[in-house]
C-alpha cells in the first residue's frame, strides 16, 4: 500500500520552524511517521518521500510505503490526512493518458573519485521537453490531453494530530 499524506503545518510551533530552517531535522522528524523496524536502510524501506508546497502555509505531501502514524509528530505540530494511492497506481494502465503536476529538481551524483561527471544519454533524454502526457498533433504541435472522465471521490477534511499519550 502506498499512502500520501497532506500535512498544513503551524508555523507557530518551535518544532515546525526548526523542521522548516533545516531539512535534516525535518527528515529525522518525518522518519517518526515510519515503523522502527524498517531494518538496515529504514528510508528505502519505508518508501519516505517527502517536499514542501508553494504558498503561505506550511504545507508538506508525504509519501509513504505504508499508512504513516501521525500521532508519532509533536503535539500540535499541524493538521493531517492521509490517503491510500493503491486504487490509483492499480487503475495506471500502458496507454492511458493522464493528467499530472510534476516539479522537478534536477541533481547530479557526485563521487569522490568523479567529482564532475558527465550527463549520460538517457539523463540527456529525460530533459527532452516532450512530456509522456502529451501526443502530437498532427500539426506538429502538442495537443493537451483529454479529462479524466471519472472524477476522484472528494478526500476527507484535515483532523488535528491527536496528542501523544
Amino acid at each position: 500500500m502506498t499512502s500520501l499524506s497532506r500535512l498544513i503545518l503551524d508555523p507557530g510551533h518551535p518544532a515546525v520552524r526548526a523542521d522548516l530552517a533545516d531539512v535534516d531535522s525535518l527528515h529525522k522528524t518525518l522518519m517518526r511517521l515510519v515503523s522502527d523496524h524498517a531494518g538496515p536502510t529504514p528510508r528505502a524501506r519505508a518508501g519516505l518521500l517527502f517536499r514542501t508546497e508553494p504558498g503561505p502555509d506550511p504545507v508538506l505531501l508525504v509519501q509513504t510505503a505504508n499508512p504513516p502514524d501521525l500521532t508519532a509528530l509533536p503535539a500540535h505540530y499541524g493538521t493531517g490526512r492521509t490517503l491510500d494511492l493503491t486504487p490509483l497506481l492499480n487503475s495506471l494502465t500502458p496507454g492511458r493518458t493522464v493528467r499530472y503536476r510534476i516539479t522537478a529538481a534536477p541533481t547530479v551524483a557526485r563521487s569522490a573519485g568523479n567529482p564532475t561527471p558527465t550527463p549520460s544519454p538517457e539523463s540527456a533524454a529525460a530533459r527532452s521537453p516532450t512530456s509522456p502526457a502529451t501526443t502530437p498533433s498532427p500539426g506538429g504541435s502538442a495537443a493537451p490531453p483529454p479529462q479524466d472522465s471519472n472524477p476522484s471521490p472528494s478526500p476527507p477534511s484535515h483532523a488535528p494530530f491527536p496528542a501523544p499519550a
